[in-house]
């Protein structure tokens, strides 16, 4: 239903929204932009159904036998990969989702995302095993 809601043009969607009793009967597009309105009502849609948009920052990192690899600092241990960077960045959704609901299901917090301060620096290091 989200998707279908963000699809209508502003004051189109504000009188949708009154119909679940998200905004008044003055229309919010009378003193907001379409943008705004259509954010804001989106924020206030996704709280009376109880949903919360999260964002995190993921690395795509290009897999030597083609397509990518993507890890996501702030949720340690998620890894997943696609063959295009399209279909990598929709396997990072559906990982991340995945994630945060277990996380949910366990009773555990979702964590914020951590902002890269630097670009990740990428060295070789040397490794030397004895006895072998």
């Amino acid at each position: 239903m989200l998707a279908a809601v963000q699809g209508f043009d502003g004051c189109i969607m504000a009188m949708r929204m009154q119909g679940f009793g998200l905004i008044d009967e003055r229309h919010e597009c009378d003193r907001l932009s379409v943008e705004d309105t259509i954010a804001l009502n989106t924020m206030k849609w996704r709280e009376a159904v109880g949903t919360k948009e999260y964002h995190f920052t993921v690395l795509f990192e290009p897999a030597e036998e083609g397509g990518y690899v993507v890890t996501c600092p702030a949720l340690p241990g998620l890894v997943t990969e696609g063959d295009t960077l399209e279909e990598a960045r929709d396997m990072a959704r559906d990982a991340i989702k995945a994630y945060l609901e277990s996380l949910q299901k366990d009773g555990l917090p979702i964590p914020h995302d951590k902002e890269l301060r630097d670009q990740p620096v990428k060295e070789k290091v040397n490794v030397v095993l004895q006895g072998v």
